[in-house]
């Protein structure tokens, strides 16, 4: 939490949400990297934010907008962010999460994106695939489809540096739940059934 929230601020959920009531989350695809921590930390961190979220009723009604930010983005993230990889997650997102995806703005997508595009396609299913909005570098683009006051000033915007501090408390005061989520599907004993 520490390295992917506070140091590098790779993941962001606003507290604000767009103009339309949906929860809005800012993902720095291009600014992680291994040293941070590993890929699927990376991703595990982002869902147990998701899913705190998703503790809230308008978000659960309205969705979410996912801005994901490819700055950064070169040819170590392309070996790191495989077809297996981006299958697995896809599939996680599209098919057993329960969140409506409304929209995922790309931004600072350089030309090695389409590369990381075109495999990611092969998994989104076409109601995802119409909900992607490639913005380019522009952020007067980003800026027409969501408020200003909606984006941390870190990520081109004017809402206050997030908070992870009471992030933290937020999810340590979930603690159960989210350790109860993360045994769905296992065994507690080998060769036992789940009840």
């Amino acid at each position: 939490f520490d390295s992917t929230c506070r140091e590098h601020r790779l993941v962001t959920v606003s507290r604000q949400r767009d103009s339309l009531g949906r929860g809005v989350v800012l993902l720095r695809l291009g600014a992680w990297n291994s040293r941070m921590c590993s890929l699927i930390d990376y991703f595990r961190v982002s869902l147990v934010q998701v899913e705190w979220l998703l503790f809230q009723q308008d978000v659960q009604i309205r969705g979410v907008v996912f801005v994901l930010d490819f700055k950064g983005l070169s040819v170590y993230h392309i070996t790191q962010y495989t077809p297996y990889f981006m299958s697995k997650l896809l599939y996680l997102m599209q098919d057993c999460y329960p969140i409506r995806v409304k929209a995922l703005y790309v931004t600072h997508n350089p030309a090695l994106f389409d590369i990381l595009f075109a495999a990611a396609k092969r998994f989104m299913k076409p109601k995802l695939l119409q909900r992607v909005r490639l913005l380019g570098h522009d952020l007067e683009k980003l800026h027409s489809l969501l408020p200003v006051d909606v984006i941390p000033q870190e990520a081109g915007g004017t809402h206050e540096s997030y908070d992870y501090d009471k992030l933290e408390k937020d999810l340590q005061s979930n603690a159960k739940f989210f350790d109860d989520i993360s045994r769905y599907g296992y065994c507690n004993k080998p060769g036992r059934r789940n009840r």
